[in-house]
């Protein structure tokens, strides 16, 4: 199964994504709620609560998320865009090394194409 960097969130989150002509970055606030809403079951709960103290005590000194992805050593294999309420792009990428990935940005405050296109322009078709 693959793993999932940045799960998406539902409704505003407050990160910035930088694009520039050597990487794209997505830097984020730490969220603890929307980090453990997924492991708070019976079985998952000792580890949400170490977890959480361990994203609480990171807030605190200000650390920040981030993923940044090197498009030049990467090239698409397949692109699907979505344009109806919200602007996503589902990209399945082939690295330099063979290796397989599959990278998902959306913007959640509406269509914006011209953001859309300008990520998938990063990357070799």
């Amino acid at each position: 199964m693959p793993k999932t960097m940045f799960a998406g969130f539902h409704g505003k989150a407050s990160s910035r994504l930088y694009v520039t002509s050597d990487r794209i970055v997505l830097v984020r606030d730490i969220d603890d709620w929307r980090e453990l809403s997924e492991q708070l079951t019976p079985l998952g709960l000792p580890n949400a609560a170490a977890r959480e103290a361990e994203l609480r005590k990171m807030k605190r000194m200000g650390v920040r998320q981030f993923c940044e992805i090197f498009p030049d050593n990467l090239r698409i294999a397949s692109v699907k865009r979505y344009q109806k309420t919200l602007s996503m792009l589902d990209l399945h990428l082939v690295g330099s090394d063979g290796r397989r990935y599959g990278v998902m940005m959306w913007k959640t405050d509406g269509k914006d194409e011209a953001a859309i296109t300008l990520l998938e322009t990063r990357f070799h078709h």
